[in-house]
């Protein structure tokens, strides 16, 4: 593997499983010295952070802390000042727990608005609460880098999750005013897309049916790997992608093309 993140110290958050546990492995590898946020799963964290650890250059430090608790994002962020006194870069991976199951969705005449409101508070706020929090840190290196992960669901609503769509819709909005509204201070900010990622603990029960819907409908014929997601975080975080920022990079085998 390459150094290119050596000596780099990146948080992921919601990196316990799946999109983010992958991604953690993957920058470790690339030299980074990785921070592993979870909410609940201390064994798969800690599992995580072996696999880190046992990388040539990177390494990883499993800290637990709910994104969407205020105080306990506070506290997160002290203590990476504290150990560490820098950050280079953030991967937003955590979301809040949601069931996704096509058959038995919510429809939105039976929605109340609240739910719409709530669904944006567990998503975007504590993007918000987090940025604000490492923004000194941030901005203490010349380039520094914010990878927001989101959904295609939002672009090609193939199955219309309505308050998770709108509130990563919101995501991707808020990425990009801060995108414009960082670049100045030498902060990077962009969003990686993915389709179905299968197997991970939120599609673990989806559906055959369903499962082949999107497979119906995407050009490179299969469902996107958990690997494939953290290939294009690791792009947006590497020197590759050092002019780019406020861009979207969907990684879901061509299907939002159709």
């Amino acid at each position: 593997m390459t150094d290119l993140l050596k000596d780099q110290v990146i948080l992921v958050t919601g990196a316990s499983s799946g999109i983010g546990a992958e991604t953690a492995r993957q920058l470790a590898k690339h030299g980074a010295f990785v921070i592993i946020n979870y909410l609940k799963n201390h064994e798969q964290a800690k599992k995580v952070e072996e696999d880190c650890n046992q990388t040539t250059h990177g390494g990883g430090w499993c800290i637990a802390a709910d994104m969407t608790d205020a105080a306990a994002v506070k506290q997160m962020v002290e203590d990476i000042q504290l150990e560490f006194g820098k950050l280079d870069g953030i991967v937003f991976n955590a979301a809040f727990s949601y069931k996704f199951d096509a058959q038995n969705r919510p429809y939105p005449w039976h929605i109340d608005w609240d739910e719409y409101a709530k669904a944006q508070k567990q998503i975007v706020a504590p993007l918000h609460a987090l940025l604000n929090l490492t923004l000194e840190m941030l901005t203490k290196k010349e380039d520094s880098r914010v990878v927001v992960v989101s959904s295609n669901l939002v672009k090609r609503p193939i199955v219309t999750y309505h308050t998770y769509n709108v509130g990563k819709a919101a995501l991707e909005a808020y990425g990009r005013n801060m995108a414009n509204e960082l670049g100045r201070m030498g902060v990077r900010v962009n969003t990686v897309v993915p389709g179905m990622v299968y197997p991970t603990k939120a599609t673990a029960e989806t559906k055959e049916e369903t499962k082949e819907l999107v497979l119906a409908q995407t050009p490179l014929g299969r469902l996107a790997k958990a690997e494939d997601v953290a290939d294009a975080v690791l792009f947006f975080l590497s020197p590759y992608s050092s002019f780019l920022t406020g861009q979207s990079l969907y990684v879901d085998g061509g299907l939002t093309n159709q």
